[in-house]
């Protein structure tokens, strides 16, 4: 029920900012965002994760808070926090990323990131074999990345549509998540 209701809110977000996109590019250029000083953000959306013991049990809630500073006008580095959560399975990472937009102007960006990050299950059904049965409280090496495409932008305020995805390198298997997300940022 809770990805179901993540995965409708984050449709609908898109089906509202898009109109806002197009009306904005209509005139022939595309409205330029001031991205300067520092930066917060922060996204919702739904995803997949694994390993996870319960193959059909659908979508999972995804979501990330990024904080940082511009360190030139396409380039962003930042800490960012990321999770994707299904019943009692959750996968989160914290870490530090830079995002950079190929063309200042434009829209689409990418991120890429490094830090740490784990896999657990409340049910403790599989992965840590270095767990003693007590919860998994260990952290692990981890990579994630991004790429979005800003649909609204006005002065110093956007909202993207982004892909993400990160990868824990845990004892014995290596956990990973997805998610498609709405996000709103500030510059």
């Amino acid at each position: 029920m809770r990805s179901t209701i993540a995965l409708t809110a984050a449709l609908l977000a898109v089906a509202a900012a898009t109109p806002a996109a197009f009306a904005a590019d209509r005139g022939g250029y595309a409205q330029e965002v001031y991205r300067e000083g520092f930066l917060i953000g922060f996204s919702l959306g739904a995803g997949g994760l694994g390993p996870d013991s319960c193959d059909g049990c659908g979508l999972g809630v995804g979501g990330d808070l990024h904080i940082g500073a511009m360190a030139s006008r396409s380039a962003a580095v930042m800490l960012e926090g990321s999770f994707v959560t299904r019943d009692e399975v959750t996968h989160g990472l914290f870490g530090v990323a830079a995002q950079f937009w190929p063309d200042p102007a434009g829209r689409f960006w990418l991120k890429g990131g490094i830090g740490v990050g784990s896999l657990e299950d409340d049910n403790d059904n599989f992965l840590d074999p270095l767990d003693s049965g007590s919860g998994n409280n260990h952290v692990y090496p981890t990579l994630f990345g991004g790429a979005g495409v800003e649909v609204v932008r006005s002065g110093r305020f956007t909202i993207d549509i982004q892909a993400r995805g990160a990868a824990t390198f845990q004892s014995g298997d290596t956990a990973h998540s997805a998610s498609i997300n709405v996000g709103l940022n500030w510059y």
